[in-house]
C-alpha cells in the first residue's frame, strides 16, 4: 500500500509558479489547488506530474460570479 506523501506533494505545490492557490480541505478529495494556465500544453504538463503524487479531477471555470 501507498503511504500518503502530503509534504513532499505540499512542496511540489510551492515549487509550481502556475499554482495560484492550494489548500488542504474536508470532504471529496485532500486539496482545491488553482491553476493559471495559458496554454492547454501547461495544464497537460502540470498533471502528468501531478500523477506521481495520486489522482486528481479537473474543472474549468466557466465564468467568476464575484470576485
Amino acid at each position: 500500500m501507498d503511504t500518503p506523501q502530503f509534504d513532499a506533494f505540499e512542496a511540489f505545490l510551492q515549487s509550481r509558479p502556475e499554482v495560484e492557490s492550494a489548500s488542504k480541505i474536508a470532504g471529496e478529495g485532500c486539496y482545491h489547488v488553482v491553476l493559471a494556465c495559458a496554454e492547454p500544453v501547461e495544464l497537460e504538463a502540470f498533471t502528468q506530474a501531478l500523477q506521481h503524487y495520486g489522482r486528481y479531477k479537473v474543472a474549468s471555470e466557466m465564468r467568476r460570479v464575484k470576485e
